[in-house]
């Protein structure tokens, strides 16, 4: 469990839920009304649950209702998707990880607290996707979009 490891490496906390890695592994608790909590239902939970995935887990960001986590291959996101901000190509809420396609090799994400858009850092370049109302993509346009889409090679 999250008290009896020694390796906690990353904390994220959403609006009303908290992840944490330990030992290469992801654990959450809190609300879970819109699935944000990966375990694979909407009950609420009050001590640390760990979420699966496959392989050991690098990252994660937890954002308005939903979270987003890389092994070291993958990018997975699970919770809430109302804009397209878990970037499965739906806006369909996932209460398990749901693989966040074409982009691999990440080595950063965020998960927005107070919109509903994500970004990452893979492969030098820059991948946002969900709400864009004010042009938070980077995209040049106010379109949403369901699937990652490249900002550019900005580094």
């Amino acid at each position: 469990t999250l008290e009896q490891s020694n390796q906690t490496t990353y904390i994220a906390t959403g609006e009303t839920h908290t992840c944490a890695i330990a030992d290469k592994k992801l654990y959450c608790w809190g609300d879970n009304s819109m699935g944000q909590l990966g375990i694979g239902n909407n009950d609420n939970q009050n001590v640390p649950k760990e979420v699966t995935l496959p392989g050991g887990v690098t990252a994660v960001s937890a954002g308005n209702n939903y979270t987003c986590a890389s092994t070291s291959t993958q990018l997975y996101c699970w919770g809430k998707n109302d804009k397209g901000q878990l970037g499965d190509g739906t806006t369909t809420n996932r209460a398990a990880p749901t693989l966040v396609g074409s982009i691999s090799s990440v080595q950063a994400i965020q998960a927005s607290g107070a919109g509903q858009h994500t970004c990452a850092v893979a492969q030098s370049s820059v991948y946002c996707w969900g709400s864009n109302g004010f042009g938070q993509l980077g995209t040049g346009n106010l379109t949403d979009s369901l699937t990652p889409k490249k900002v550019g090679t900005l580094f």
